[in-house]
């Protein structure tokens, strides 16, 4: 009976895993089966929600999967429940930083109870909008737009920018689309001006949230944006190299090449190959000694020292990256990034 059970409740596990969700279980039976189980090999991320804990340890560097897991194991237990903001944009598959997700984030009409509960924030929503949510892989939430704007409106600028990023770079869309339709779509609600603010600097080119969070404190301290993604002639192996960011002066030209390092580059043992770490090492400095054929200075930097203050500062403009007289749509970004988190609101303004 035992090493039945056992087969089952791995049937389910494996199935839950499947979906990027957590398991809830169908009955009381596997619920006492599972808790027999906590917590060696089982977990509870949140009650009535399972996984295995094997797996959950695996995901500590990507709380993003995590939240989704739990997101999705959620929206299992009540299928009633409409999920906005950051919970919304993990369903939609936006790029959300990790500093946003210690809350699960849910809409509700202006009839129901709406204020905060533990871990769960709800946000009270004309029932029109709640007649416009979606159901994304079995999640019932606010709809692409409405998400990313809800989130662009409320969150740091650094954070928002990471969703703004990844809104684009799902939708194949630019800034100036992104600006356009957020004017459309939500003239005259709160939040507009912030929003406003983070989406004439995003960019789809940005390949995950730590260029989105570097890129954002590079604005914020009053440099010049960097193009990214820019490719460069190897002229040695006759290939291409591409770069995270890429600065030129008023007159065209390329004055420095800056590069994030990663730390999933050395820790990651799936991705560093047979040669590990030293394999890894050795070749980014091939690649950047091939870089320097560009005759410019390349930077390095981790995200640690992007987010100290005055720290890039110095050293891109000691790599002669340009400083930038902030205008208002500047100025108001920068200061986005140093002031308090605001309240979410979902109301017009009256």
């Amino acid at each position: 009976m035992g090493q039945k059970v056992d087969l089952r409740l791995a049937a389910l596990l494996d199935e839950a895993e499947t979906r990027t969700s957590c398991l809830v279980p169908a009955n009381d039976a596997d619920r006492k089966a599972l808790d027999r189980r906590k917590p060696a090999e089982v977990i509870c991320p949140r009650p009535g929600l399972y996984a295995r804990r094997a797996k959950w340890e695996l995901l500590k560097r990507h709380p993003d999967i995590r939240a989704l897991m739990v997101v999705r194991g959620l929206a299992t237990q009540h299928p009633d429940w409409a999920f906005a903001h950051v919970s919304a944009a993990l369903a939609h598959g936006l790029q959300v930083s990790g500093r946003s997700l210690g809350k699960i984030h849910l809409a509700t009409n202006q009839t129901a109870h709406t204020e905060g509960s533990g871990q769960i924030v709800r946000h009270c929503v004309p029932d029109e909008e709640l007649a416009e949510c979606v159901s994304v892989g079995g999640v019932r939430v606010t709809s692409l737009l409405r998400t990313a704007f809800d989130c662009m409106r409320s969150l740091p600028a650094d954070e928002a920018l990471v969703v703004a990023d990844s809104l684009l770079r799902k939708t194949g869309r630019t800034a100036w689309w992104l600006v356009r339709t957020i004017k459309d779509a939500y003239c005259g609600w709160r939040g507009i001006g912030r929003a406003l603010a983070v989406a004439r600097f995003a960019d789809g080119r940005s390949e995950n949230g730590g260029e989105s969070m570097a890129r954002a404190a590079i604005i914020r301290q009053g440099l010049e944006v960097p193009v990214l993604q820019q490719w460069f002639f190897d002229p040695v192996e006759g290939l291409g190299r591409r770069v995270d960011f890429a600065w030129y002066n008023e007159a065209g030209e390329l004055v420095a090449i800056g590069e994030l390092d990663g730390a999933c580059k050395l820790e990651d043992a799936d991705k560093v190959g047979k040669g590990g770490a030293t394999e890894v090492l050795s070749a980014e400095r091939r690649r950047e000694s091939r870089l320097t054929f560009s005759k410019v200075p390349v930077v390095r930097f981790t995200f640690a020292e992007a987010t100290r203050d005055g720290y890039l500062r110095r050293l891109l403009t000691t790599a002669g990256v340009p400083m930038r007289e902030p205008g208002a749509v500047w100025a108001r970004v920068r200061r986005m990034g140093t002031e308090e988190r605001p309240v979410m609101v979902y109301d017009r303004v009256a």
